[in-house]
């Protein structure tokens, strides 16, 4: 994501592992028997993305947590730890994505996300249709998958927008709906 001439090398960082929900359709906590949830030092995770930047030239870091923005602690440590590296190197500039739920996101750490880096949030949106969303143990209201993205971009993060057709109760007007949401949301990046 971000300019793709740029983009490469390319790290991916994990920060945690597993995730606490049960969505019906993720594997996530199968291999695992159960959904424990562990992180990382804070500390460390940005001083290794610090050190793929400076030792590697990598520039763009995925984090493939399942659910980075899950612990709020956890989020505001490892954004902070990334903008005193920022604040001690200017040149140290990264283009750092990471997964997060409708309602896992902090609206108010998001700008201190920005300013560490943070330029894209990868959003499970799934389906328009509440029912179908229920039906997957993803409750959320419509009102809020729009709000959110709706701050999430007035922080200066871009949005991917994670959705699914065929959820076990979608029709052809929830898929239908579905798509009118994806138009109306206009993410910068669909998936």
């Amino acid at each position: 994501f971000d300019d793709l001439s740029k983009r490469a090398p390319y790290a991916a960082v994990m920060t945690s592992l597993n995730c606490p929900y049960r969505c019906s359709f993720c594997c996530i906590s199968a291999p695992f028997g159960n959904n424990q949830y562990r992180m990382r030092d804070p500390v460390a995770v940005a001083d290794e993305i610090y050190h793929l930047w400076t030792r590697y030239g990598v520039r763009t870091f995925k984090i493939t947590d399942e659910m980075f923005c899950l612990n709020r602690r956890h989020v505001e440590a490892v954004s902070a730890a990334l903008c005193v590296h920022r604040a001690v190197d200017p040149t140290f500039d990264p283009n750092v994505w990471a997964y997060a739920r409708i309602d896992s996101v902090m609206p108010d750490l998001l700008v201190l996300m920005r300013r560490a880096g943070f330029r894209w949030l990868a959003l499970g949106i799934e389906s328009s249709s509440e029912h179908v969303r229920d039906g997957s143990n993803k409750h959320l209201r419509n009102d809020d998958i729009v709000g959110v993205v709706r701050g999430i971009q007035a922080s200066g993060i871009n949005v991917i927008g994670n959705f699914i057709v065929g959820l076990p109760d979608d029709t052809p007007e929830t898929m239908e709906d579905t798509y009118q949401l994806a138009a109306a949301l206009n993410c910068e990046f669909i998936n």
